[in-house]
């Protein structure tokens, strides 16, 4: 589980950076984008899978070493776009540590309820929920999931917080 963070940081990354302009096209945006990151996460395991046969290096290990330099990548790429709203930054640090703080929480007082896995995932699709609240709240950006779209448009853009965290 731990080697796919990195892949799962990249996916964000990618897609802030088409949104940005670094990128463009279908597989740089939804549902391309899951396409690409499936396609470069399961490249990085065969290659990782070779490696630890080959080497006897473990693969988990060679997967965060890759996922960590696509990620380096990605900073870099946002670093020469250059950040023009802190705002964005603040606000998405402060939805991270509200959600993290809430999941921790819930998960240790309440261990039965929310397993750490499940905190995990929970805490994973808040944070997604937050950036899509973000900046179609903030910033003007629109959603590209149609049911997403459909939703915001009858109830709001807080809307994605109950649809995501409910179907998980």
């Amino acid at each position: 589980m731990l080697s796919l963070v990195p892949f799962i940081i990249v996916g964000g990354l990618t897609r802030a950076l088409k949104d940005a302009g670094f990128y463009d096209g279908f597989f740089f945006m939804s549902p391309g984008i899951y396409i690409t990151i499936f396609i470069i996460t399961l490249a990085s395991l065969l290659v990782s899978i070779f490696i630890e046969k080959k080497f006897k290096f473990p693969y988990w290990k060679t997967m965060i070493i890759i996922g960590t330099a696509l990620v380096i990548f990605s900073f870099t790429a946002i670093g020469m776009q250059g950040i023009n709203n802190w705002d964005a930054i603040f606000l998405a640090v402060g939805f991270f540590s509200v959600f993290g703080i809430a999941m921790f929480l819930l998960h240790k007082f309440k261990p039965k309820i929310l397993s750490t896995e499940n905190a995990l995932v929970l805490f994973g699709h808040s944070i997604d929920a937050s950036q899509n609240f973000i900046a179609t709240t903030f910033f003007g950006y629109s959603s590209q999931m149609p049911i997403n779209s459909a939703a915001e448009n009858i109830a709001g853009t807080w809307i994605i917080f109950p649809i995501k965290l409910g179907i998980v």
